[in-house]
């Protein structure tokens, strides 16, 4: 005989149970782990009955249309309610961030597992995510397993605007002694605005862009999961068989650009030169999977090929390399709160397979190799050099915490004037961006029209004059109009690259402006 929960606090146990157990369970259906299949499998465990009698059928966008309302309360989205927030244990139901396959919105959903006012992190599979596996119908679907993600209510770049939520009647909620298994109020949010089980990591503020790194900013960053711990994962180039000459940097580079492959720092361990992808503050896209995991989940792809032959050495190891440039990423890893263990342990020898635990890669903050990272299968970067013998840096760029929570959006909304006046003078900080951004890219744009302007005014007899280059590229000659045009050419790129950062900050105003007036 099925019993039922009496009260909302024993259906709130039960839901919290699932909210607690389903991470790193696949729950496929027969278009492999899709956010919709998560959801039905979360139904039938709530209410004992087929998913289609409760949930409905339909892409994750027509859940909150066709559930049936006498398993789940309709709470559609009210953009002009700032109170209105959902509790833990709905099914949250977003319309997506842009049309798919024929120009239909699919959709997003998900269990809410916590909430702040504005955002929410759910429980969630993802279809689009890796690894995808080949199903009978010939098409490849997603098998990752159920994990979480964390989304805005409004404008989130991944999954669109909330449609709303479905919220479980306590009364159709099938009772199995959950909350006598301790589940139920310690582990649900039940105030609006905060969130619960382990407390969230401080805001670090440390420098996005890793001073002295050459910035070449990337489209396609990941959505971090801040729920999950800080992280740092190394990877090698291996781009050529033992016995071969190392490519160079600049190949390796525009590979990873043009594949999308591009973590967030790749690093010359014979030169010490760094050029940095993506801000540390966004997830980079050099994992098969797993790329979304940490509060800060930075990914260092180190140009080195086992047995290549570099400035006529041959080298086996990258701990045998000069590793010029090392310390300085492993400070600034630092000030980015990532601790210097190995949760997986010590990396292993190139060829072999490390350990590959969900469960440390869940709870282990710290520096993982490509071959401790689960659902993935390449074995770099190989014996690994130490990390715990380099100094720790002092002074400008060490980690200092706050206790605004683990988001950079959320430190900005909680400074007071005279704090956000002393952090737009450090370079790199949110309040920095946000303040000198639009002046310099203005700046480089009066730069370039005076430029413009000058060269219009220059005799082409001048222009033809030959000059030495300088520094990269020396003894070379080339006329006066090439060096101008190379200028200028830099001075447009360096704008192009602002121009991302506005559009950044102008989400950031948007938020900002929407917190103020809620």
């Amino acid at each position: 005989m099925v019993t039922y929960c009496t009260s909302q606090q024993q259906a709130d146990a039960e839901m919290a149970e699932w909210l607690k157990t389903a991470p790193g369970t696949s729950m496929p259906n027969n278009y492999g782990n899709q956010c919709s299949a998560a959801m039905q499998h979360y139904s039938v465990a709530l209410f004992g009955r087929p998913w289609d009698q409760t949930l409905g059928y339909g892409n994750a966008i027509d859940h909150i249309t066709n559930a049936s309302e006498a398993y789940f309360v309709k709470v559609w989205n009210d953009p002009n309610n700032p109170n209105q927030l959902p509790r833990p244990g709905d099914i949250a139901v977003y319309k997506g961030a842009a049309p798919l396959w024929g120009g239909v919105y699919y959709g997003h959903t998900g269990a809410v597992e916590s909430f702040t006012a504005y955002q929410q992190t759910l429980v969630q599979q993802d279809g689009a995510a890796q690894p995808a596996q080949l199903f009978p119908d010939g098409n490849y679907y997603s098998v990752k397993p159920a994990h979480k993600g964390t989304f805005r209510y409004v404008g989130d770049p991944f999954v669109g605007d909330i449609r709303g939520w479905l919220r479980p009647r306590w009364q159709k909620v099938v009772y199995s002694g959950a909350d006598k298994r301790g589940y139920g109020s310690t582990t649900a949010v039940t105030n609006p605005g905060t969130t619960t089980g382990k407390p969230q990591a401080p805001v670090v503020t440390a420098d996005l862009w890793m001073p002295g790194a050459t910035r070449s900013p990337q489209p396609g960053a990941v959505n971090l999961n801040t729920r999950l711990p800080r992280r740092a994962a190394w990877h090698i180039t291996s781009d050529v068989d033992p016995g071969k000459v190392q490519p160079s940097f600049s190949g390796v580079a525009t590979y990873l650009k043009n594949a999308g492959y591009c973590p967030h720092l790749m690093w010359d361990p014979f030169t010490g030169h760094v050029e940095q992808f993506y801000l540390a503050n966004v997830g980079a896209r050099a994992l098969k999977a797993w790329n979304e995991d940490g509060a800060r989940h930075i990914q260092i792809e180190v140009l080195f090929s086992r047995g290549a032959y570099r400035d006529g050495k041959q080298y086996w190891e990258l701990k045998d390399t000069p590793l010029k440039g090392f310390a300085q990423i492993i400070q600034w890893l630092d000030s980015h709160g990532i601790p210097r263990t190995w949760p997986m342990g010590p990396t292993p020898p190139i060829g072999t397979a490390g350990r590959r635990d969900v469960g440390v890669w869940n709870s282990g903050a710290g520096h993982y190799g490509h071959s401790q990272v689960p659902d993935n299968d390449h074995t770099d970067p190989g014996l690994f050099p130490s990390i715990t013998e380099i100094p720790v840096a002092t002074g400008k760029g060490t980690a200092t915490a706050t206790t605004a929570g683990d988001d950079l959006l959320e430190g900005l909304l909680s400074m007071d004037q005279a704090t956000f006046d002393r952090e737009k003078k450090k370079p790199g900080t949110p309040a920095w961006h946000l303040a000198n951004g639009r002046d310099h890219a203005a700046g480089l744009t009066a730069a370039v029209k005076a430029l413009t302007a000058l060269v219009k005014g220059i005799p082409a007899s001048v222009l033809q004059a030959k000059v030495t280059r300088k520094g990269a590229g020396s003894e070379g000659t080339v006329t006066q109009a090439e060096a101008l045009a190379y200028e200028k050419a830099n001075w447009s790129q360096d704008r192009a690259n602002q121009q991302k950062i506005i559009e950044q900050q102008a989400q950031i105003i948007a938020l900002l402006t929407e917190k103020k007036a809620a």
